[in-house]
């Protein structure tokens, strides 16, 4: 049990230093941006010699997009329900409560900072990652729109409605109330886009 006890702390043990030196470097890069967060200052920050850190990480740019997806990998996963019994209104409030979820996670502002703050023109590939999150929220209401609504464009509806939800995204500027602004989406959202008379009615019908 012993010569167990001890292979399993063995094991362990690379395990913790690397998400220590995954948790220092994304702390750095969220706070300097790449440009500064140099190898140097990332091993000092996680408690490692810098031979230690390169033993984990080639270079900065591999140690970058590490961190990124472990970011990425840490958001919450979007909750959509297809059932179309729901009314409208209940509908875009669970799509709201999952995008100001989404917007207002760690890892999310995390991201988003760590990019405002970096300039170099081989991180653009993760620039797209903010839209890959919120496509599945984009398709969903352009679903709901096109068939309950009176929109003659769901998809460009959609994504106004995406963008009243999530608000400013100044990752230097204090989160505004999310309830406040929802309420506000929502409210105003289907003043400019009401629903179908009759929907519920005919699609409870064709259910049975």
């Amino acid at each position: 049990m012993a010569a167990t006890s001890t292979r399993s702390r063995k094991v362990g043990r690379p395990r913790l230093r690397e998400r220590s030196i995954l948790q220092a470097a994304g702390q750095l890069f969220a706070e300097v941006g790449y440009e500064h967060a140099n190898m140097d200052l990332i091993a000092s920050e996680a408690g490692v010699t810098k031979a230690t850190l390169y033993a984990y990480f080639q270079d900065k740019a591999t140690l970058f997009g590490t961190v990124m997806q472990h970011w990425l990998a840490q958001l919450p996963k979007p909750e959509l329900d297809d059932r179309t019994r729901r009314s409208l209104h209940e509908q875009l409030t669970r799509v709201a409560g999952g995008l100001v979820q989404q917007t207002s996670h760690p890892s999310a502002i995390a991201i988003t900072q760590a990019l405002s703050k970096s300039a170099d023109a081989s991180l653009l590939k993760y620039a797209e990652w903010r839209h890959q999150c919120y496509q599945p929220y984009q398709r969903h209401l352009e679903k709901i729109l096109a068939q309950y609504c009176q929109c003659d464009d769901p998809r460009l509806a959609a994504h106004q409605f995406l963008l009243l939800v999530i608000g400013h995204l100044d990752p230097n500027t204090s989160e505004p109330n999310s309830t406040e602004r929802v309420n506000t989406a929502i409210s105003a959202f289907m003043r400019a886009y009401p629903e179908k008379r009759g929907w519920r009615n005919r699609h409870s019908k064709q259910e049975k």
